[in-house]
């Protein structure tokens, strides 16, 4: 199997044995895999749409798999989206970007192409795939990823993770959403098994299904390992599984040491993983044998790339995995410049002496209470840590709000709590308890619905 070959081609899929995807009811070889994106790439040539706009909703199944393949090997650029986008959020991407055909939601080939004229000048030739921003699905802004990002993010991720032939990934992570297409991509690239799975901790069947399905690596964000630190995680046996990944926010120190102690145990790899979708999807790792001495921290740079910090503390990262660009409108779209190479995370970051790198905040993620500047990353990783609860640090200058995921603490306490460790007088702190976080599809905190919905409280 030719490693130089990319995850959408036919000549590797067709070279490589054993299982592509799996779900509870389907098992598909790579060869049937081939035969699928190929048959359906056809259809899709004959509407001459090369270079071309299509909105793709993302299900997790296997129709969505052989689309989103049958695109790339056809050069038509799908914007990825959550197959329950609400429809008023869908309506105002189509007014903006004018999509030249519609996938359906269930039947393979439903399929809507839209009337207006087929442009005789295509989109940027580099152009493979457009995201929202961090799972974002309300924005016009989109993220703009080349062929070359999507193969080499790919080809990164498998050499730190070691990724073969042998793995069987479950992935419940949206596939719009650059984290979970990652998990696809990788395992495809690496002639892996990837097992679509709508379970969550949270469902009744999730371990059994772990088990039964020989699962060797689980992936998600920081809420989904509080979900399996509630769920009784630790008391379970899974003896085929290798490789643990977490991304998408700071996991709370105490729950990394938790779960870095069991993976030790068990003989499972542990990776505490930094990513942004401008940079396809992953940035940095710890090394899961550095773990324990580097709890806290996001690691060291993937294979390929490289970090840095600005004059005035923001990461930046550079590496071939970094997008062509954003896109707000149709016209950015037809910009034919290639991958800009550098990225500003909009994170502020340290460096150790060893070379790994800790965030401590974001430049936009601030409030000032009574002429002083607290950052409400670091207020929400120590009431994580210290409570081990969910919650969100919001607000505005003069008031700091901490929302509580229905927890059973006194308001009393966290105040205290805070005063106690950042010196904030207690009449700037105001606690509300008792709701659901609200989080994006990704299962990532939405802070924008805070800013917006709360700001005023």
């Amino acid at each position: 199997m030719s490693t130089q070959l990319p995850f959408w081609s036919s000549d590797l899929f067709e070279s490589t044995e054993g299982f592509a995807i799996a779900t509870k009811d389907v098992n598909l070889t790579y060869s049937d895999l081939n035969h699928m994106v190929t048959e359906y790439a056809a259809h899709l040539a004959e509407f001459d749409l090369k270079n071309q706009l299509a909105f793709l909703p993302m299900k997790m199944n296997i129709f969505s798999v052989v689309r989103y393949l049958a695109c790339l090997r056809e050069s038509i650029v799908p914007l990825l989206l959550p197959s329950d986008i609400d429809g008023s959020l869908m309506q105002n991407l189509y007014e903006v970007y004018k999509p030249a055909l519609s996938f359906g939601l269930d039947d393979l080939y439903e399929i809507e192409l839209h009337s207006m004229p087929v442009l005789e000048v295509g989109l940027s030739k580099n152009l493979a795939v457009l995201l929202n921003t961090s799972g974002s699905t309300g924005s016009a802004k989109l993220v703009k990823l080349s062929h070359d990002n999507l193969y080499q993010n790919t080809k990164a991720i498998c050499e730190y993770l070691k990724i073969n032939s042998l793995d069987k990934a479950h992935c419940s992570l949206p596939l719009s959403y650059s984290y979970g297409l990652s998990v696809l991509n990788t395992h495809l690239q690496a002639g892996a098994c990837v097992y679509l799975s709508e379970l969550t901790p949270f469902s009744e069947n999730y371990y059994d299904e772990l088990i039964e399905e020989n699962i060797t690596s689980i992936s998600g964000v920081p809420f989904f390992y509080q979900m399996l630190f509630r769920t009784g995680f630790f008391e379970k046996d899974m003896p085929s599984l290798k490789v643990m990944t977490q991304a998408g926010g700071k996991l709370g120190d105490n729950l990394v040491r938790k779960f870095s102690e069991y993976a030790k145990l068990h003989t499972i790899n542990f990776f505490v993983m930094y990513g942004q979708t401008e940079a396809t999807a992953r940035i940095s790792y710890v090394p899961p044998e550095m773990l324990d001495q580097k709890i806290g921290s996001i690691g060291i740079a993937i294979p390929g790339g490289k970090l840095s910090l600005s004059s005035d503390g923001e990461l930046v990262y550079s590496g071939p995995n970094v997008m062509m660009g954003y896109a707000r409108s149709k016209a950015d779209l037809f910009l034919k410049e290639s991958q800009i190479g550098s990225l500003s995370t909009g994170d502020l970051a340290r460096v150790d002496a060893d070379g790994y790198y800790y965030i401590t905040g974001r430049l936009k993620r601030f409030v000032k209470l009574a002429g002083s500047r607290y950052g409400l990353d670091e207020i929400e990783i120590f009431l994580e840590d210290e409570f081990e609860i969910s919650c969100v640090a919001a607000g505005k200058d003069d008031k700091l709000i901490i929302f509580l995921e229905q927890s059973t603490l006194e308001n009393n306490l966290i105040i205290t709590k805070l005063q106690d460790k950042f010196l904030i007088n207690r009449s700037f702190i105001k606690v509300l308890s008792g709701e659901q976080l609200a989080r994006k599809p990704n299962g990532k905190k939405d802070y924008a619905f805070y800013r917006e919905r709360y700001s005023e409280n």
